[in-house]
Formats: C-alpha cells, structure tokens, sequence
C-alpha cells in the first residue's frame, strides 16, 4: 500500500488556501470603486480558469493587477448585464421581504422571484467559468450556463449544497469572509463547470 504523504497535502492545502484569500483580497481591492466590480469579478474568474488549466502561478496579486487592466473594456460586455439583472433581483426581493402580506397570490410571486434568483445565481456561476472557455455572445453563454447546470443536475446540487455550507461557515465565523468571500463560490462554480464538461466530452466519446 502505497504511503500518503502528509506533509505534501499540507502544504499543497495550505498554498492553495493562501492563494485563494489572495485572489479574494484581490477581488475586494480592485471592487472598491463600485463600478469597477465588473472587471474585478471577470479578472478573478480568468485567474481560476488559468489554475484550473495550466497550474497555479507566483504572484497572484500581480497577475490579478496586469489582467484586470488587459480585459477591463471587454469585461463589461458579458458583466454588465449580468450585474444589472442582479440588481434588479436583489431591489426586488429587498422590496418582496418587506412587505406582509399574507394573501396566496403574493406569497407565490416571491418564492418565483427567490427561485428565479437562485436560478440566476447557478447560471452566472455557470457562465463566467464558460466565458472563458467558448467564444459566444452575454446571451448564449448565460443560457448555456444555465442549460449545463440542468443537464448535470447531481453537481448542480452539489454546488448548491457546498453554496448553502459557505453560507452558514460565514455566519459563524464572519472574519473568513474577507478572505472567501469571493474566491469560495466562484471556484466552486469554476470546478463545477470543469466536471460537467468533462462529463460531456467522456460522454461524445462513447
């Protein structure tokens, strides 16, 4: 049987946790001017598609800086809308959570737009990881995030599972999430469409 190197896993678990709190440091700095939240989101997204293919690099932080600059313009055309829509959806169920009104008609509206939201959320988990993999239009990527997500239905939940954890290991421990805040979930969703397409190229093998 062959031994498990221990140390190794430490230390690759522990490079692996520091490189995300950076990037999710990154992603806090450069998001601090409020618009600038496109362009940061779309950088950090570029950053774990790169790891996630070619390995992990030195310097995240400058990685991060020198790739924000280069996709800054181009970042908005997929970004944008997506952070418009989130908007809208976020003033809405602010608005929906607001109000006590006991009446069916009403409490069916809001679990539809909280179901929407959730559905929105997998897409745009979904389709920045895509977006940096397929060369399509905001639409296509988004609808095909979203129709990838629904053909691979157990790593979805998955992804909503691990979603759900993150959320309560943030409400009882609130310092982890200015490290992991970011990086968390969209590794996740990164990792989660890298399993899903890797199951459709195993699959046209066949």
């Amino acid at each position: 049987m062959k031994k498990v190197d221990t140390t190794k896993i430490v230390v690759h678990g522990t490079e692996w946790v520091s490189r995300m709190a950076v990037l999710n440091v990154s992603w806090l700095l450069f998001s601090l001017p409020v618009l600038t939240v496109v362009p940061a989101t779309d950088t950090a997204f570029e950053l774990l598609n790169c790891w996630e293919e070619e390995g992990p690099t030195q310097s995240v932080f400058r990685l991060f800086a020198q790739t924000f600059k280069k996709n800054f313009t181009r970042s908005y055309k997929f970004g944008l809308p997506m952070l418009v829509i989130a908007i809208i959806f976020i003033l809405d169920i602010l608005f929906l959570s607001s109000q006590s009104i006991p009446e069916a008609g009403f409490q069916v509206l809001k679990y539809a737009v909280y179901t929407l939201f959730v559905v929105f959320v997998v897409g745009l988990l979904y389709g920045y990881p895509l977006l940096k993999k397929i060369q399509k239009n905001t639409l296509q990527t988004f609808l095909m995030g979203i129709m990838l997500a629904v053909a691979h239905p157990i790593i979805s939940l998955g992804l909503l599972i691990s979603l759900i954890g993150l959320f309560f290991i943030f409400l009882k421990w609130p310092a982890v999430i200015f490290f992991f805040s970011f990086s968390a979930p969209a590794w996740l969703g990164t990792k989660a469409v890298s399993l899903a397409l890797e199951k459709n190229r195993k699959k046209h093998r066949r």
